[in-house]
Order: C-alpha cells, then structure tokens, then sequence
C-alpha cells in the first residue's frame, strides 16, 4: 500500500471539496450590499486591517457622504480576494503541515 500516493490524492480530492464550497458558499455575497452597522456599532475601527469591510464602511467614518446604490467595484474586487484566500490558505496549511509529519515521521525510520 501506497501511503503518500493515497494522501496526496486525499489531499487534492478534500482541497478541490473545500474550495468548491468556499466558492458555493460566498459568491451569492459578492454583490450583495450588506449593512453590519447594527451588529458591530457605527465606528468598528478594529476592522480596518481588513480591505473588504473597510471598504464598505467608508461611508460610516464619512456620515455626509449617501451610500452607493451597490457594492463598489473595490469593495467586490475585496471580497472576491477575500475569497480566494479563503480557499488557498487552508488547504496549503494541511499540505504543509502533512508535509512536516511525514518528514518527523521519516526520520523515526531505522536505517
């Protein structure tokens, strides 16, 4: 039996899964206009290290200026990178961190 021939087609098979998902799960979001004011107050500046939501709250820290009638091309572009990381990172990590044990584990082996 082939362990690394079979966990690596796992790991393509569960990686596809996951991204399918992520993909099936967010795209109804991409265009949509959402108002998170009345979850997270009017001023949430512990979320300015993320581009998407700042993005969208530009208008909260400029109260005269009206909100868009839609998302605005920066704010889908955001999501859509917010996306995409979404389905790389987690599967690169298991990749990585499978990698790893397989090396601690191949150094346990008797010469």
């Amino acid at each position: 039996m082939n362990w690394r021939r079979g966990l690596r087609r796992a790991w393509v098979v569960a990686s596809i899964l996951w991204a399918v998902g992520v993909f099936v799960l967010l795209f109804p979001q991409l265009f949509r206009e959402q108002d998170f004011a009345d979850v997270l107050g009017p001023n949430p500046m512990w979320l300015l290290p993320w581009p998407s939501l700042t993005t969208y709250y530009v208008s909260f820290f400029n109260p005269g200026e009206p909100l868009p009638p839609g998302p605005s091309a920066a704010l889908v572009a955001a999501r859509i990178g917010d996306m995409l990381l979404l389905m790389i990172v987690p599967p690169a990590a298991v990749l990585g961190i499978g990698r790893a044990v397989g090396w601690v584990a191949r150094g346990f082996r008797s010469a």
